[in-house]
C-alpha cells in the first residue's frame, strides 16, 4: 500500500493547468500518471453501476473519462457554481481533510424541465462517494471552515456521444 501525500497548492504551481473550467485549484491526475488507477476505478467500479442505473445516458459503454482533485479552502475556492458535467456519469469522491459546510446540491437534468425544481442537498461525507448523471445539474455550497479535496471521475461514452452527435440514437428522439 501506497501512501501519498499532496500538497495541492505547490502540485498545482508546480505542473499547471487547470482541471476545469470552474475551479482554480487542483490536479488533473491523468497529467501525474493515475491513468492505470483512474481506468481501473473506472472499469471495475464505475461502470457496473452506471450500467445499471444510467444506461439510458451511455452508462453501460463507458470508455473514457477525465479525472481530477479539487481543492476546496478558506482562502481560495470556497464553493462550486450551479453547472452540469462534461460526462456521461460522475464519481465524485470526499476525500477528506476537516471541514464544515460545503453541502453538494442537485436542481434536475438538464433536459428534462419537468425536474428542475427538484432541491436535494447532500453533506460531504469523508470517503463517502456519489455516482450521478453527468446532466444532473448542481453545485456545491460554500465550505465554512477547513479544507475538503474531492476526487472527481467524468466517465465518458464514445458510442454515445457519436451517436447524439449525429441524431442517431435509439434512445430518444432528435429533432
Amino acid at each position: 500500500v501506497w501512501l501519498l501525500w499532496l500538497d495541492l497548492g505547490v502540485l498545482f504551481l508546480l505542473i499547471g493547468g487547470q482541471q476545469n473550467s470552474m475551479n482554480n485549484y487542483g490536479v488533473i491526475l491523468d497529467d501525474i500518471g493515475f491513468t492505470p488507477f483512474l481506468t481501473r476505478l473506472r472499469e471495475r467500479c464505475v461502470l457496473p453501476l452506471a450500467s445499471l442505473l444510467f444506461k439510458h445516458r451511455g452508462g453501460a459503454s463507458i470508455d473514457g473519462h477525465h479525472g481530477f482533485v479539487v481543492q476546496y479552502t478558506m482562502k481560495g475556492d470556497r464553493k462550486l457554481d450551479f453547472h452540469f458535467d462534461d460526462s456521461e456519469v460522475t464519481l465524485n469522491v470526499c476525500l477528506g481533510m476537516r471541514f464544515q459546510g460545503g453541502a453538494l446540491y442537485f436542481r434536475g437534468i438538464l433536459e428534462e424541465e419537468s425536474t428542475h425544481t427538484e432541491e436535494v442537498a447532500l453533506e460531504h461525507r469523508v470517503g463517502v462517494g456519489l455516482v450521478h448523471a453527468g446532466k444532473h445539474r448542481h453545485g456545491a455550497m460554500p465550505i465554512e471552515a477547513g479544507e475538503r479535496l474531492n476526487l472527481i471521475l467524468w466517465c465518458r461514452s464514445s458510442s454515445y456521444r457519436a451517436a447524439h452527435a449525429h441524431g442517431q440514437c435509439a434512445c430518444c428522439a432528435h429533432d
